[in-house]
């Protein structure tokens, strides 16, 4: 379905044309624009929880992570590659499904309040916001110690 023989080499083509435009973008911002590791995170964390205002969690996934894997990947954290990319996945799914909760236009928000019709939206971010704050914090903790997402990969892998 959608592949022929005359598209697959236009498709393999076009994956590594976004691998090396998030190679690119990666190098131009932490070399030329002087941003360290941590600020070229926060913006890729941020990018997310913006999406996460309009689109699903899998669409999120599905278009940036061809971008944003080259970009980590070629970013020192202090661990090796693979434990990188490992922590960078689990770090990317938490900050995903804040962005979904995540007001003004939080979508599972919006669908909760949807099932409870008699509640106005306002409250329902209200009682969103203990949980925000308290998924801020889990996210700082998984930047700032990593082996707290690498801990079960190590200890079972």
């Amino acid at each position: 379905l959608g592949f022929s023989r005359n598209r697959q080499p236009r498709r393999v083509l076009e994956i590594g044309l976004g691998a090396t435009f998030g190679v690119l973008v990666g190098e131009l911002v932490a070399r030329y624009l002087g941003f360290g590791w941590w600020q070229l995170l926060l913006i890729l964390l941020l990018a997310y929880i913006l999406l996460g205002a309009v689109m699903d969690e899998l669409a999120m996934i599905l278009l940036t992570i061809p971008i944003f894997y080259p970009i980590i990947a070629g970013l020192d954290f202090g661990m090796s590659r693979e434990d990188t990319l490992i922590w960078f996945g689990i770090l990317a799914v938490v900050v995903v499904e804040v962005g979904l909760i995540t007001p003004p236009v939080g979508m599972n928000v919006f669908v909760i309040n949807g099932m409870a019709r008699d509640v106005p939206m306002w409250e329902s971010f209200r009682g969103v916001m203990p949980f925000l704050i308290s998924d801020v914090i889990r996210i700082l903790l998984l930047i700032a110690f990593p082996a707290i997402t690498l801990g079960l990969v190590r200890a079972f892998g």
